[in-house]
C-alpha cells in the first residue's frame, strides 16, 4: 500500500510538470472535456460540475487559502466553534528530519497541509522505516498542488505535514465521514461516506431532517440506510457556523463514539470533476450554487 501512495503521487507530479505551460483556463476546459466530451461552459454553467468550474476560475480562491490550509484553518476553527472539535495535533513538520518515528504512538494520520487526498494512514508504525516516512515527507513538501490541480486556495500555503492522532472507532463499527453541502452558509445535504475498501467506497445522500436523497454519483456504490445520529443537530450547528461566510463550501466531520471530530473545509470537492445523479438532481443542486460576474 504504501509503494502505491508513492507511485501514485509520482505520477501527479510528472501529470503536473507536462501540463505546467496551460493556463488555468486551458489546463480546465482541457480536464472537463477528457471527464464529459462536451465543452465546459463557463458563460452560463449550469450542471454543478460547470458551477464549481465556475467558481474555480472566476472568484478569488487564493482568499480562501486560510481555511484550505489544514494547519490555518484549526485557528478559524476554534474561533467559530471551539477546540474541542479538533483531532489532536502530535506534530506539524516543515522538514523530513524533524520527523521522529520512535517518538509517534502505535497508531497515527499524516497529512499535507496544502493539498487534498495526501494523507497516510498508520495503524501498525512497526511496518514502516522512519526513511520511508521520511521519503514520503519529503516528496510531499516539494508538492505543488495548485500546478496539479490548478486549485489556487492551495497555491499561496507554505506545505508542512501535519501528523494528528489516529481516530479509534468503537469495535465491529466502520468510520463515517459527513459531508455536509452548504449554500449561502446553509446546510442543505449530507452526503455519508462508509464501507471503504481499498480506494472503493460507498456513498449515501441526506437531508437536512436525514431523509435518505434519491441522489447518487455513478463512480461510487450506494451504501446502506443509516440511522439518524444523535449529534445530528449538533453537527449541523457547526456546519453553519464555519460555512457562514461562503457561497458554497463542504464542510466534514467525523463522529467518534458520540464526539464530533472536524475534518475540513472544502470548496472543490472533486477538483469540479463530479456529476450527481439523476441529471435533474445535479440541475437542481447546482441551482443553489449563486454566481455573478
Amino acid at each position: 500500500m504504501f509503494n502505491k501512495v508513492l507511485f501514485v503521487l509520482d505520477i501527479k507530479i510528472v501529470l503536473g510538470a507536462m501540463t505546467r505551460f496551460l493556463s488555468d483556463d486551458a489546463f480546465c476546459k482541457m480536464v472537463f472535456f477528457l471527464k464529459n466530451r462536451r465543452l465546459l461552459n463557463l458563460a452560463e454553467p449550469r450542471t454543478f460540475s460547470e458551477k464549481l468550474y465556475w467558481l474555480k476560475l472566476r472568484t478569488d480562491m487564493a482568499s480562501l487559502s486560510r481555511y484550505a490550509d489544514k494547519v490555518a484553518v484549526r485557528h478559524y476553527v476554534q474561533e467559530k466553534i471551539g477546540a474541542d472539535v479538533l483531532v489532536p495535533v502530535i506534530g506539524i513538520y516543515a522538514t523530513a528530519e524533524q520527523f521522529n518515528l520512535a517518538a509517534m504512538p502505535e497508531r497515527f494520520v499524516l497529512k499535507l497541509n496544502s493539498a487534498s487526498g495526501f494523507n497516510l494512514i498508520v495503524t501498525d508504525k512497526t511496518r514502516y522505516s522512519e526513511a520511508q516516512i521520511r521519503r514520503l515527507i519529503s516528496k510531499w513538501l516539494q508538492v505543488d498542488f495548485y500546478r496539479i490541480t490548478r486549485e489556487r486556495q492551495y497555491q499561496p500555503i507554505t506545505n508542512k505535514v501535519i501528523a494528528e492522532h489516529f481516530l479509534d472507532v468503537e469495535q465491529g463499527k466502520a468510520l463515517l465521514d459527513y459531508k455536509v453541502y452548504c449554500f449561502n452558509g446553509q446546510p442543505e445535504m449530507i452526503q455519508v461516506i462508509s464501507e471503504r475498501s481499498g480506494f472503493a467506497q460507498s456513498h449515501t445522500y441526506y437531508d437536512v431532517q436525514w431523509d435518505l436523497l434519491d441522489i447518487y454519483r455513478k463512480e461510487y456504490g450506494a451504501g446502506q440506510a443509516l440511522a439518524k445520529p444523535e449529534k445530528l443537530a449538533e453537527l449541523l450547528a457547526y456546519a453553519a457556523a464555519l460555512a457562514q461566510d461562503f457561497s458554497f463550501s463542504r464542510i466534514d466531520f467525523y463522529i467518534i463514539k458520540q464526539k464530533i471530530y472536524f475534518g475540513e473545509i472544502t470548496f472543490i470537492p472533486a477538483n469540479a470533476n463530479l456529476q450527481f445523479l439523476p441529471a435533474a438532481k445535479d440541475l437542481a443542486l447546482a441551482r443553489k450554487i449563486s454566481i455573478s460576474e
